[in-house]
């Protein structure tokens, strides 16, 4: 009997193990699961990771995911990844900096820094960690060419000792609670001109090197398109301009120096970045214009000035004296304002099109004059010719507003031209008749000449008011009063 009891008594127990469990789980659904796979990863990870994941646990959340997060939201490329990636391994390993007792951060710690610095800062300081390392990595391509076998180990075992030490002075500069404190630091650091130091030291031992030798990979890949371009002697051969050898090429680098052939790659870089965004905005620009012809025809103006571009950079170095081919880099790099142009081209003309459906039919007419006037070679040969694509953009830059008051300004012409003929039809036969009558037909037949000469300035605001401040209609007034007078 005791022994039932104690079986029912078993049974009861088991029941109610069943209903807790089932309420476990239907309670645990909204939480519980969602910790299931960070549990796992405490076992994964043994005790050497079990701090850091219990906290992910209590927290629900996964810190290198957020860290994940807060990059993308930084907008970092992976190469800029990677330098956060051995920040963070220099900054948290409790070794470095020991014996100077410098601040190590847990994960969480340097995930709070990040955030706190935003992304404008963080770039800037790994900026500043991609100095340090593509001069580092010159040391190295330089070290590896020393002749000497024994200076060539002193060096690289020196060289190796430097990098060790950088990672104690990143852990330095990080070793302070106040953000913006290891912003400044960072930002002031004087590092970069202790390795300009070993550089010294290198070209010592080695005599002296190319500046091409002490460039990154980056930087040298630049200095081989440039290089390309002027020792090409295709390009710019009917203009006569200079074409380098490698070695006056390599030469030109050396008396240059350091600064100055960095300080070109950046304008370089600059002028190849808003190059090819002008670009491409241009392309799009065109691409919207509804007449097919020009639209092929600005298509052929944007390649002939990408390939003009080789052509110009030629004659950048166009110099024997290296200050001269270094000031008029310098100073005349530029180049994407040529695509720039073709993109204003566009939306003008796209601007005419939807002006000039708007115009009367008079006033279409009276424009198509104007049209048939300034792109005729014929007339006023020393004068600007427009093809129709120059044309529509003129009028499409100034606007309704401005390109109406020209074509009043023809009409006024022609109103006035008619008014004064029928004057001097009115007169009797005479000679004021007919020294009027030639008068007249002088002054008409160099109208055309006239409005070749309104539209010969390059500008389009300069044309229009050539054209509003242009007198030529008064003498047709001055006819009309004065047979007003003798009549």
């Amino acid at each position: 009997m005791k022994l039932s009891h104690f079986s029912l008594f078993l049974v009861l127990i088991f029941i109610l193990l069943l209903v807790v469990n089932c309420d476990l789980k239907s309670k645990g659904s909204t939480g519980i699961e969602e910790n299931l796979t960070s549990k796992r990863e405490v076992k994964k990870l043994g005790r050497f990771g079990r701090e850091y994941t219990s906290k992910m646990v209590a927290t629900g959340n996964n810190l290198d995911i957020k860290l994940n997060n807060l990059l993308d939201k930084f907008g970092l490329l992976d190469k800029e990844r990677e330098a956060i990636a051995y920040i963070r391994r220099t900054i948290t390993d409790s070794k470095i900096g020991n014996a100077s007792y410098y601040k190590t951060y847990t994960d969480f710690e340097f995930y709070n820094l990040l955030e706190s610095l935003g992304a404008t800062r963080i770039k800037e300081i790994i900026t500043f960690y991609f100095e340090v390392v593509n001069i580092q990595k010159s040391f190295e391509r330089v070290i590896k060419n020393v002749k000497d076998a024994t200076s060539r180990g002193k060096l690289q075992n020196e060289l190796n000792e430097r990098k060790n030490q950088y990672q104690l002075h990143l852990k330095g500069l990080f070793d302070s609670d106040n953000f913006d404190d290891i912003y400044n630091e960072i930002i002031g650091d004087n590092y970069f001109s202790e390795l300009i130091k070993f550089k010294d030291e290198i070209t010592k031992v080695e005599g002296g090197l190319d500046v091409y030798t002490w460039l990154s990979d980056d930087e040298q890949i630049v200095i081989d398109k440039i290089r390309g371009i002027v020792t090409d002697p295709l390009i710019g051969k009917y203009k006569g301009y200079r074409t380098y050898t490698d070695i006056e090429f390599n030469n030109l680098l050396n008396e240059l120096g350091d600064n100055k052939v960095f300080a070109m790659i950046l304008v370089y870089l600059e002028e190849q970045s808003n190059q090819d965004a002008a670009w491409l905005e241009a392309l799009e620009a065109i691409d919207s214009v509804d007449d097919a012809d020009f639209r092929e025809q600005l298509r052929v103006k944007i390649d002939d000035e990408r390939d003009n571009y080789k052509l110009h950079f030629k004659e950048l170095f166009n110099e024997f004296l290296s200050e001269l081919v270094y000031q008029k880099f310098m100073k005349n790099i530029c180049y994407y304002d040529k695509f720039v142009l073709i993109k204003k081209t566009a939306q003008h003309i796209i601007a005419f099109k939807k002006l000039y459906k708007k115009l009367s039919s008079v006033q279409k007419r009276g424009l198509d004059y104007i049209r048939i006037v300034v792109t005729n070679f014929n007339i006023g040969v020393l004068h600007k010719t427009y093809n129709a694509i120059e044309f529509e953009s003129l009028l499409g830059s100034l606007g309704a507003t401005r390109v109406e008051r020209i074509i009043d300004f023809h009409l006024n012409v022609l109103k006035a031209k008619k008014d004064a003929q029928s004057a001097i039809s009115s007169l009797p036969e005479s000679m004021t008749r007919h020294n009027l009558q030639r008068l007249f037909d002088a002054h008409s037949n160099g109208y055309e000449l006239h409005l070749k000469e309104l539209f010969h300035i390059n500008f389009p605001y300069q044309v229009y008011y050539s054209v509003a401040r242009s007198s030529y209609v008064d003498l047709y007034f001055e006819i009309i009063n004065y047979v007003g007078k003798i009549q």
